[in-house]
């Protein structure tokens, strides 16, 4: 792909849009002769916006994370992370021990992997924070990181010249290939 290492010293420049990662993904299946294919899997605001409920949307995301051919990405407030994967917790104290397909009443949380250093490696969120922020649209945001926050708002001069007012780049993007993709 002419990327060579040390892979650190790489300036990929300014690159935060979610078609550029799909299309990374498309030259990188190309460069090693693989096949793959990435959509939105969940989007609330804007641009490729999905027309999925969050109940739907976390379904196929768990269906999906069962699944080694299949692998997300989270684009959060001013980040990128790595789905990794899931918990149902049972909300009643009776179901503390039933089969996942009994329960009745359950919390979603989700996995997800953190690559900067100033944080642990893992977070594990509620999947209704999650759409929290997948809801919000600029100025209003929701860190993630810090849900002890809550919604913020930036600063915006003057909202009549802003073309970011009601947009929202938050989304889920789901990757997929036609073999594991531990494998590539």
């Amino acid at each position: 792909m002419g990327i060579n290492p040390p892979f650190r010293d790489i300036s990929f420049g300014k690159f935060t849009g979610n078609g550029t990662l799909k299309d990374w993904y498309m030259k990188i299946n190309k460069s090693f002769g693989t096949r793959g294919s990435s959509k939105t899997l969940f989007k609330m605001h804007g641009d490729f916006k999905t027309s999925n409920t969050a109940e739907e949307a976390l379904d196929e995301l768990k269906r999906g994370l069962r699944d080694e051919k299949k692998a997300y990405i989270y684009h959060c407030h001013n980040h990128y992370f790595l789905i990794i994967g899931y918990e149902s917790n049972p909300n009643l104290p009776i179901e503390a021990y039933y089969k996942s397909e009994n329960l009745t009443d359950t919390e979603e949380w989700v996995v997800i992997g953190e690559i900067s250093k100033k944080f642990a490696p893992f977070h594990i969120k509620k999947w209704s924070e999650i759409v929290l922020d997948l809801d919000q649209q600029h100025p209003k945001y929701f860190n993630i990181r810090h849900t002890e926050r809550g919604i913020m708002e930036k600063k915006v001069k003057d909202t009549t010249k802003s073309k970011k007012i009601g947009n929202n780049l938050h989304c889920i993007i789901e990757f997929s290939s036609e073999r594991a993709l531990a494998q590539l």
